[in-house]
C-alpha cells in the first residue's frame, strides 16, 4: 500500500532533493476530522516478520498527543500494535498487552521537514534488540527511554485477519490520530529491511 501529495518532492532535509525521484500525492490528516484509512487483511500473513516505511511531516497539532503512523488491532479485546510519536514527540513501536514497547530517547519536533520512519520487525531474532529496528532518516535509533522487546518468536497483531490495520490512527479505539502530511506508505510482509531499502543519501547528505 503506498500513498501518496500531488507533486511534492520528498527530502529529510526539506530542501534540497533528488532531481529524479518525486512523490505524486500525499494525503493530509486532519487530527479534528478524525481522518485515517484503513483494511483488514482477506488472509493471514507474517506476524513475526515485516516492515513498515512511511514519509510523515507533522503539523503543530501533534505536539503533546499520541500521533499513530500505522497501527493493528481492535478494541475488544484490547488487542494492539503501534507505530507512532508519543506525547514528547518520540518515535515509538508499541505492542499491546503482551510486547512491551521500545521508544526512542530522541524528540522529533521539526515540523518544516519531511521524515522517513522504518519499522523493522523480526520476533525470530535471538537478540531482542533485533527484534525492532526504528529507522529516522537513514539511520537506526539506538538510544532509547524504553526497550522492552517482544519475546522470542511471539506474533505480533500485524497481518491478523482479525485486526484492522490503519494508517494514521490507532484503529483499535479510533483514536490517536495523525495531524499532518503522510506519503509513501509501505508495509512488506516476510522481510525486515533497513530504511537504505527505501532510500538513500544524496549528494548534498540528505535523506530521499
Amino acid at each position: 500500500m503506498s500513498v501518496f501529495h500531488n507533486n511534492a518532492l520528498i527530502g529529510a532535509g526539506g530542501g534540497a532533493v533528488a532531481a529524479d525521484f518525486q512523490i505524486d500525492r500525499s494525503l493530509r490528516f486532519n487530527q479534528p476530522d478524525s481522518s485515517r484509512l484503513s483494511r483488514t487483511p482477506s488472509s493471514n500473513g507474517n506476524k513475526k516478520t515485516f516492515t513498515i516505511s512511511a514519509w510523515v511531516k507533522k503539523s503543530r497539532l501533534a505536539v503533546t498527543t499520541f500521533q499513530n503512523i500505522v497501527s493493528a488491532g481492535k478494541g475488544s479485546p484490547n488487542n494492539q500494535c503501534n507505530f507512532q510519536f508519543d506525547t514528547a514527540g518520540r518515535i515509538s513501536f508499541y505492542n499491546y498487552p503482551s510486547g512491551g514497547v521500545v521508544t526512542s530517547s530522541a524528540q522529533f519536533r521539526d515540523f518544516s521537514a519531511w521524515m522517513h520512519c522504518v519499522a523493522s520487525i523480526d520476533t525470530t531474532q535471538s537478540t531482542a534488540s533485533d527484534r525492532v529496528k526504528i529507522y529516522v532518516n537513514g539511520t537506526q535509533i539506538t538510544e532509547f527511554t524504553s526497550n522492552s522487546y517482544p519475546s522470542q518468536n511471539q506474533e505480533l497483531f500485524f497481518n491478523s485477519t482479525a485486526h484492522q490495520i490503519s494508517v494514521g490512527a490507532n484503529g483499535a479505539f479510533n483514536s490517536h490520530f495523525f495531524s499532518g502530511y503522510i506519503a509513501e506508505v509501505n508495509f512488506v510482509d516476510g522481510s525486515a529491511l533497513a530504511a537504505s531499502d527505501f532510500g538513500e543519501y544524496d549528494d548534498n547528505n540528505v535523506w530521499q
